[in-house]
């Protein structure tokens, strides 16, 4: 009879071998799961490295993004300010109100020229009154005085 250990079989002669037989086993036993703690420690370790490494890389990247929008943001703006200077005072509000002056200008010189003839436009009209009854009207009316009768 024996104990099979390790691939190998241990003959057991007595109840003491059997004792020290399984001491041996929980002591192998108790050194594997040692070393599987261990080994679980330094993967835990390796793990918060790779965590604090990557947390370091994306605060550095941010930095980085920041300071080219910083110099992108100052590009734009000089540009702009370029730009601005450029038009200087040829902006279009500046064009929509000089053409908006010249209409009202126009309207006001076509008003002055036409003024008087309307106003005798306007007088003649309201004066001449014209007492004949169209056509229609006065046919309309022999109808209604035809049927009448």
């Amino acid at each position: 009879c024996g104990v099979v250990w390790c691939g190998a079989t241990v003959p057991l002669r007595s109840s003491l071998s059997l004792v020290c037989c399984c001491v041996v086993i929980t002591m192998a036993s108790s050194a594997y799961i040692n070393q599987l703690l261990e080994a679980e420690k330094r993967a835990q370790e390796i793990v918060e490295q790779a965590r604090k490494k990557k947390a370091a890389r994306l605060k550095e990247a941010k930095n980085e993004a920041d300071k080219e929008l910083v110099a992108f943001r100052e590009q734009q703006e000089k540009l702009f300010n370029e730009h601005k200077a450029q038009m200087g005072s040829n902006t279009g509000e500046q064009q929509l109100i000089t053409e908006t002056e010249k209409t009202i200008q126009s309207i006001n010189e076509t008003f002055k020229k036409n003024k008087e003839g309307v106003k005798k436009y306007v007088c003649d009209m309201v004066s001449a009154i014209d007492l004949d009854l169209p056509q229609a009207t006065k046919q309309s009316l022999e109808q209604e005085q035809g049927a009448k009768k």
